[in-house]
């Protein structure tokens, strides 16, 4: 079954952030190694602190198939400030 495209991952990184804010965290990090997780944290208010391309990973890297490395060719760090007075 296809999953893609329902908003499920935007509905589970929404409720994630409000369970963090509720329980008085002031910010949430994510390492994401998904282009389409990315996308979705990007599209919830993340920021992205850093990227490393999966080439700089030569052994993980060659392992790869070739769709995978067109599809998801790095994995980035993001951060979200949570509530409104949540300071970096």
């Amino acid at each position: 079954m296809e999953y893609g495209k329902r908003g499920i991952g935007k509905l589970l990184v929404q409720k994630s952030l409000q369970i963090a804010e509720s329980l008085g965290h002031a910010v949430a990090l994510s390492h994401l190694g998904s282009t389409f997780s990315a996308k979705i944290c990007d599209n919830c208010g993340f920021e992205t602190i850093a990227e490393t391309s999966y080439a700089e990973f030569y052994e993980l890297y060659s392992q790869m198939s070739e769709e995978t490395k067109q599809l998801h060719p790095k994995c980035v760090s993001m951060i979200k400030r949570l509530g409104q007075t949540a300071v970096l």
